[in-house]
C-alpha cells in the first residue's frame, strides 16, 4: 500500500460501531430538535436520520416546491439585473426589497417542502416579512423616512426571530405569535395597495403601478388560507396536495406582479435611459426616419410622477396594523381549533412520511394524527 493511501475502515468494523451507536441512542433521553424537525412529537436521535432523506408525503409536490423556488430565484435576478433593469437610472429601495422578497419567498417554499412545521420555518417565514415591512414604509411615509422606518423594521424581525426560535418554550406559542404577525402583513398590504389604486386612478403613470402591486398583494393573500390549512392538515390528509398545488400554483404570478411593480415605481422615480437606435442613411427611409424621431420624442416623453407619499400618514398605518392583526389572529387561530372538533377523522400517515413520523412510529405511536406542535 502506498503512504499516500489512506487505510479504509473495513465493513465489520464499520458495522459493530453504527450499532454500538444505535444501542447508545437507545439509553439517551428523548431530544426536541425541533429547529430541525417538525414538532408533532418530541423525537430522538434515531429520527434525524429521516431528515437528510425524506421528509414529505407527497414527492410531487416537494419537486414542484423546488421548481417554483427556482422560478421565485429567477425573478430576483430579472427585477435587479435584467436589460429592463439595467436601463433604468436608479434602484430604489423598494426594488431591492423584492429582490429579497423572492430570495427569501423561494427559500421559505423550500425549507417548507423538506423540513415541514418547525422553528427552522418561522424564521424563514419572519425573513420573509421584512420585505413586507418595508412596502408599507413606501406606501405611507414620505421618501426621507422610508429608510429610517426600515430600519426599524430589521430591528423588529431580528427580535421576532429570537423570540419564536430561542425564547419562547412552546411551538404552539411559536407558531400563534409568528403567523399572526405574518399574516397581519398579508391583510395590511391588501388593503394598503387597493387604497393606493383607488387615490391614483386618473394618474396614468402611476395606476398601471399600483395595479400590479394589487393584483401580487391579492394573490398573496390568497395562499394564506392554504398554508394554514396544510399546516393544520398534515401531510397525509387526503386533501393536502390539492392545497400544497394552490400554494405553488399562486407564487409565480404573484411574483410577475410584484417585479413589474418594482420596475414601475424606480421607472416612475428615476426615468429610463433611452438606447438610441442609428438612423438610416439611405433617403428612401426618410418616412422611417421621421417615424423614429416620432417615437423617441414619445418615449422619452413618457409620463412620470413620483410614487412616494408626500405627508407621514402614521395614524393610518397604526390603524391597519390593528386591524391586520385581529384579522391575523383570527385566521391562525380559527382552522387550528378544528382537530377540537367532535369525532375527528384520523388519516393515519405511512411510516416515515415525515422525521416526526418516523420517530412517532418507533415509539409506537405510527397511526398518530398529524398536529403541527
Amino acid at each position: 500500500m502506498c503512504k499516500s493511501e489512506k487505510p479504509r475502515m473495513h465493513a465489520a468494523t464499520r458495522t459493530s460501531l453504527l450499532g454500538t451507536m444505535a444501542g447508545v441512542a437507545e439509553h439517551l433521553p428523548d431530544i426536541d430538535v425541533g429547529f430541525c424537525v417538525p414538532q408533532p412529537v418530541h423525537t430522538t436521535l434515531r429520527g434525524l436520520e429521516t431528515v437528510a432523506t425524506y421528509n414529505h408525503a407527497n414527492m410531487d409536490v416537494l419537486l414542484a416546491l423546488f421548481l417554483t423556488g427556482t422560478v421565485l430565484f429567477w425573478f430576483a435576478w430579472y427585477v435587479r439585473f435584467s436589460q429592463r433593469a439595467k436601463g433604468i437610472k436608479g434602484c430604489s429601495l423598494l426594488r431591492i426589497q423584492v429582490f429579497y422578497y423572492c430570495i427569501s419567498v423561494g427559500i421559505f417554499g423550500i425549507v417548507r417542502g423538506v423540513f415541514d412545521t418547525g422553528r427552522f420555518l418561522l424564521a424563514c417565514a419572519a425573513f420573509h416579512n421584512l420585505a413586507e415591512w418595508g412596502y408599507f414604509g413606501h406606501r405611507w411615509l414620505k421618501r426621507e423616512t422610508v429608510p429610517k422606518f426600515f430600519r426599524g423594521a430589521c430591528l423588529y424581525i431580528w427580535l421576532l426571530i429570537t423570540t419564536v426560535v430561542a425564547l419562547l418554550p412552546s411551538m404552539k406559542a411559536a407558531v400563534i405569535l409568528e403567523q399572526t404577525l405574518g399574516i397581519m402583513c398579508d391583510y395590511y398590504l391588501v388593503i394598503s395597495y387597493f387604497t393606493a389604486y383607488i387615490q391614483h386612478y386618473n394618474n396614468e403613470a402611476l395606476r398601471p403601478m399600483w395595479g400590479s402591486a394589487w393584483i401580487a398583494s391579492m394573490l398573496h393573500f390568497f395562499q394564506i388560507y392554504p398554508l394554514v390549512a396544510g399546516t393544520v392538515l398534515g401531510p397525509c390528509h387526503p386533501a393536502s396536495k390539492v392545497v400544497e398545488w394552490l400554494l405553488t400554483s399562486g407564487s409565480i404570478p404573484c411574483f410577475y406582479f410584484y417585479t413589474n411593480f418594482a420596475l414601475r415605481w424606480d421607472e416612475n422615480e428615476y426615468g429610463t435611459t433611452f438606447q438610441p437606435i442609428p438612423a438610416p442613411t439611405h433617403d428612401t427611409s426618410h418616412k422611417l426616419t421621421n417615424g423614429y424621431l416620432a417615437l423617441k420624442e414619445k418615449v422619452s416623453e413618457a409620463p412620470r410622477s413620483s410614487p412616494y407619499s408626500k405627508t407621514n400618514h402614521w395614524g393610518t398605518m397604526v390603524t391597519l396594523m390593528a386591524i391586520g392583526m385581529f384579522c391575523g389572529l383570527v385566521t391562525v387561530l380559527g382552522p387550528g381549533l378544528l382537530p377540537r372538533c367532535p369525532n375527528p377523522t384520523i388519516y393515519p400517515c405511512p411510516v416515515g412520511a415525515t422525521a416526526g413520523h418516523a420517530a412517532a412510529a418507533a415509539a409506537g405511536h405510527a397511526g398518530a394524527v398529524h398536529h403541527p406542535w
